[in-house]
């Protein structure tokens, strides 16, 4: 009886360059999905932290316009300011700028009083909100800067009084101190803009 031991001569050249194409597809595939997934999830907490940030201007916004009051107020020159002012007039970046009552700080100082003097200004593409500790602005009057919203590019200012709107308020239009509302369009830096309408001092 004859026994004939059949040796396994093992994969060819071809098979052998046909699976390492296949696993390098493979490969390669897997490190695309990946990519994809971590660039698209940077890209979501990118947005999520931009949309957290304009939530945050809106709601300081809507709360220091809704607690506007007016006040004759005194500048760092001791001359007479308004207690409501906005529009392109206004130098140094500002915007806006207003007296506010119903300040929180007051609730846990006893000694400070409810009424804040706030400016809104856009300072190298932000949007800033700059609260002095007096109304009465003196040059060592304590001061605090908050930065609200970044790639501003630009910042427009309507005001509605007596059913009628202009783009400047100088501290008393239309025969009444403050107006009903405020509309602020922003230009953003990715060309997008965004407008906002807001009651002033709780006037409907």
């Amino acid at each position: 009886m004859t026994f004939r031991l059949h040796m396994d001569s093992g994969f060819s050249l071809v098979e052998t360059m046909v699976a390492t194409l296949i696993f390098a597809m493979v490969s390669t595939a897997g490190v695309l999905i990946l990519s994809g997934y971590q660039d698209g999830r940077l890209a979501l907490a990118s947005a999520d932290e931009r949309l957290a940030r304009l939530e945050l201007a809106k709601a300081t916004l809507s709360a220091d316009l809704l607690h506007a009051t007016f006040r004759p107020v005194r500048d760092e020159l001791g001359g007479q300011g308004h207690s409501f002012e906005g529009g392109d007039h206004l130098s140094d970046g500002a915007k806006l700028k207003l007296v506010r009552g119903g300040a929180p700080k007051a609730l846990f100082d006893g000694e400070r009083s409810a009424l804040e003097r706030v400016e809104y200004l856009v300072v190298d593409g932000n949007l800033v909100r700059r609260s002095y500790a007096r109304t009465d602005i003196t040059p060592n009057t304590p001061v605090m800067e908050q930065r609200l919203l970044g790639g501003v590019e630009g910042l427009s200012l309507r005001f509605e009084a007596e059913g009628q709107w202009t783009n400047e308020w100088r501290g008393g239009n239309l025969g009444v101190s403050l107006p009903n509302l405020v509309e602020m369009t922003f230009e953003f830096a990715n060309k997008r803009s965004l407008s906002l309408t807001m009651l002033v001092g709780g006037k409907a």
